[in-house]
């Protein structure tokens, strides 16, 4: 990471001593974007939301969700690291130095502008950039976020029910409704038969309760 970030000689260390504890028969490329992405999302004590669970959590899933959709190496190691620019202090360049510019740039492509932006205002730029975006690989990535999102969201309404969830976000159930469901019309606007994207509207209609697609049913 960036030199000037404190403590970065011992992430550094604590990446390659979690690197190397993983050192298996897993492929190499992902253990170092695990180690990274723990180091980056730990450095600043983010955990998931409503959780006291370390963050990393949900960028594993996204990256095993990649993988388990036939997805490139690169799309899976960015999936691993794809809220570390957003959520930490990681630079793009620091991406790149570790991973190769084309990883970085699937990172930057997925990452918000603006954070200090209102929430709704956010979501409207991610689903206009969706829009006109073309890299399949971006398109998965925002694709895996959000299904990881959606079973993450729905997991917490079985064990605390649905007001203790939804009052753990800044937009309201209506709202959130209104944006996965765009996310997923506009993914399939994309590709109506991608597997992926597919699985993440019926299970965005199962969580909203909205009555199936016969296309992909």
């Amino acid at each position: 990471m960036n030199s000037r970030t404190p403590g970065i000689n011992r992430g550094a260390r604590a990446r390659r001593t979690l690197t190397s504890a993983l050192a298996g028969n897993a492929n190499p490329r992902y253990e170092q974007a695990l180690a990274f992405a723990a180091e980056a999302h730990g450095a600043v004590r983010q955990a998931r939301k409503g959780t006291d669970f370390p963050y990393v959590s949900h960028p594993i899933r996204v990256a095993e969700i990649l993988s388990r959709f036939w997805c490139g190496e690169d799309a899976v190691v960015a999936g691993f690291l794809h809220d570390v620019i957003e959520d930490s202090r990681t630079t793009a360049g620091d991406i790149s130095s570790a991973f190769g510019p084309r990883v970085a740039a699937l990172v930057v492509a997925v990452s918000e502008p603006d954070k200090s932006l209102p929430r709704k205002t956010r979501m409207q730029q991610t689903i206009d950039h969706l829009a006109h975006e073309r890299d399949e690989d971006v398109l998965a990535l925002v694709a895996a976020d959000k299904l990881d999102n959606i079973r993450s969201i729905a997991d917490s309404i079985s064990h605390v029910g649905h007001e203790r969830t939804w009052g753990l976000f800044n937009a309201p159930r209506p709202t959130q409704h209104w944006y996965y469901r765009a996310i997923a019309a506009a993914l399939l606007g994309k590709d109506p038969d991608s597997r992926l994207f597919r699985t993440l509207d019926l299970e965005t209609r199962a969580l909203f309760d909205d009555s199936p697609r016969g296309a992909t049913g």
